[in-house]
């Protein structure tokens, strides 16, 4: 009798404390799963958003911030891109001075790349302020999907325009600013900088200046007489309202009454 009692004593233990170890067990799988969700939420907000670092050096090697791939160093005898002398912002691709005037909020920025070897390169577009004399103060941050703050065109063949766009709202109206670019063949970097270029975008709707003041009196009134012609009797009505119609209109056609 003992036994039985004693297995009953156990198996009522059993299945109390059962429970709470399968909802601890549960809760403990919850957490895990909530703790590794955090990193892969937070690992592609990163991705999407890199952090930008700006060039402290605006004359500093183009391999120094390889955003267009990383260089191979063991084919450094091989041919480098060079950048074009004559790089340009627009539209319309209009000089006023010795600055782009940008007529749209949409800027584009283009340059020619070649390379020695025939081979296809890519152009990085790097803005930047200015300061008063024109030259380069700050770098902008002009793409947010990599942590140099540059845009990369695609490959075009040896000889070629290399184009980008500017986002809308990364840069400001009426502020000049100054770009250079570098080539990328795949492999190798070009060593330095194209020459600068300013450009500013400038108002592309103009407004003329308000009157100070106006001659026009708001107050004085003038008569103007003016004249017309009579009618004719075949407009006329009689006191009830019919039209009158002359007696050649009677005698053939009906003649319309308004």
């Amino acid at each position: 009798m003992k036994r039985i009692l004693s297995r009953i004593a156990i198996g009522t233990a059993l299945l109390t404390a059962a429970p709470f170890a399968m909802v601890s067990g549960a809760a403990a799988q919850d957490a895990t799963m909530n703790s590794l969700a955090v990193p892969l939420n937070t690992e592609a907000a990163t991705a999407s958003h890199a952090a930008f670092t700006p060039n402290p050096d605006p004359n500093a090697a183009p391999s120094a911030r390889p955003a267009a791939g990383p260089e191979k160093t063991t084919l450094a005898a091989a041919s480098r891109p060079v950048s074009g002398k004559n790089p340009s912002a627009g539209p319309q691709f209009v000089k006023s001075g010795s600055t782009w005037n940008v007529v749209s909020p949409d800027v584009v920025l283009q340059n020619t790349v070649t390379d020695a070897d025939g081979n296809k390169s890519t152009l990085t577009f790097e803005v930047w302020t200015t300061n008063a004399d024109g030259t380069p103060k700050a770098q902008v941050n002009v793409n947010d999907n990599n942590a140099y703050g540059v845009i990369v065109s695609e490959f075009v063949p040896s000889g070629g325009l290399a184009k980008v766009s500017v986002p809308y709202g990364k840069l400001k109206l009426g502020v000049t600013y100054t770009f250079h670019t570098s080539g990328f063949n795949g492999s190798l970097y070009e060593t330095t900088w194209s020459p600068w270029a300013n450009f500013k975008i400038n108002p592309y709707v103009t407004f003329p200046a308000p009157q100070a003041s106006s001659t026009i009196d708001p107050v004085a009134q003038k008569e103007t007489e003016f004249s017309r012609s009579n009618p004719g009797a075949s407009l006329a009505r009689d006191a009830d309202g019919t039209q009158n119609c002359p007696r050649s209109i009677r005698r053939g056609a009906s003649c319309a009454s308004g």
